[in-house]
């Protein structure tokens, strides 16, 4: 993948580039000088930077700390994975090319997955102490997470019910800290929603997701800016088309869960579903980023393993995949979103 972007970028930065450009960017300069440095830094989360930071101290560089953090978690999620749900779903999900891009690249994404896949684990191990920290990290983390809570009252879990719910204690906590983390920097507790303002974000039905993308009288201003990769042009049909392709994937995936003798699937399904569901909603720019905001609706790739068992099928979805992921991180890097 890399070596196709030193081939097309025709310059020697171009794995600084892969660790400065688009968010990772923010989250380096949070991690250097502080919120105040950025003119919308409260939308993203601390984890990330005090990571950067943490590895600032011994290396002196922001953006080969951010690249450091996000490829050594990289090999910690499919671990987590095989440890899971076995080898098989551990390897589909990371050759998936957005996982693969977005764990190469300074993106905080596999940050918000290890958590995650540790959640899953322990809590197929009834383990729901560590179950409840992990779950408050994926939270802290990308705060969008809060809407897979419900999914967890369906999760597999021993003992009576009310012992079960305390697996809600430190993810309540998380959210509660990070309402008020939120009073005492910006003043108020919901000023998440007013920061996104400058992103067009906002919450509409499906239809109207692809009609922005489409971009009608010029709505949609990111789609709408001419973006070419290797000058062929990506107008605003190749994102509404790209999206749907991506959505379509995680939702059979989602369904194939049901089919497979995996412990607790309807958990895994509508955990998947919690995740995919909003996402079909938004408009703005997190409408461009759902293929990547997929990716924590992982257990599709146990249902998707399942499926493709055949050698063929299985190399052929691991050509695909990194066909995608060359293609995917090329656009990423030389236009926007991929």
């Amino acid at each position: 993948m890399i070596l196709f972007l030193f081939a097309f970028a025709h310059t020697p930065n171009v794995i600084q580039g892969l660790g400065t450009k688009w968010d990772s960017n923010y989250y380096e300069i949070i991690a250097t000088q502080g919120y105040n440095a950025t003119s919308a830094p409260y939308v993203f989360s601390p984890v990330f930077p005090l990571a950067i930071k943490a590895f600032y101290s011994l290396i002196g560089s922001a953006w080969v700390s951010a690249l450091l953090v996000t490829n050594l978690l990289s090999f910690v999620f499919p671990i987590l994975l095989y440890h899971t749900f076995g080898y098989r779903t551990a390897l589909f999900a990371e050759l998936f090319p957005t996982y693969l891009v977005f764990t190469t690249v300074a993106y905080s994404d596999v940050i918000a997955l290890v958590f995650l896949a540790a959640c899953l684990l322990l809590l197929m191990r009834n383990k729901l102490t560590g179950a409840s920290a992990a779950m408050g990290g994926a939270i802290f983390t990308f705060y969008n997470l809060a809407w897979t809570l419900p999914s967890f009252l369906l999760a597999p879990l021993k003992g009576r019910r009310l012992k079960r719910l305390m697996f809600f204690v430190i993810p309540i906590i998380t959210g509660i800290a990070i309402l008020v983390w939120f009073k005492i920097e910006t003043g108020d507790y919901f000023s998440l929603l007013k920061l996104e303002t400058p992103w067009q974000v906002g919450f509409a039905n499906p239809l109207a997701q692809v009609e922005y993308l489409l971009c009608p009288q010029g709505q949609g201003t990111f789609t709408c800016q001419g973006w070419q990769f290797l000058g062929v042009p990506l107008p605003p049909p190749y994102w509404a088309v790209r999206n749907l392709i991506f959505e379509a994937f995680y939702i059979i995936g989602a369904l194939y869960i049901l089919k497979t003798g995996t412990k607790g699937r309807v958990f895994l399904t509508c955990y998947s579903f919690s995740v995919i569901t909003p996402l079909l909603f938004l408009v703005g720019l997190p409408a461009l980023s759902v293929p990547r905001l997929l990716l924590p609706a992982f257990p599709v790739f146990v249902g998707l393993s399942d499926k493709l068992k055949g050698r063929r099928s299985t190399m052929a979805y691991v050509a695909s995949c990194y066909g995608l992921a060359v293609l995917i991180s090329m656009i990423q890097y030389f236009t926007f979103f991929a």
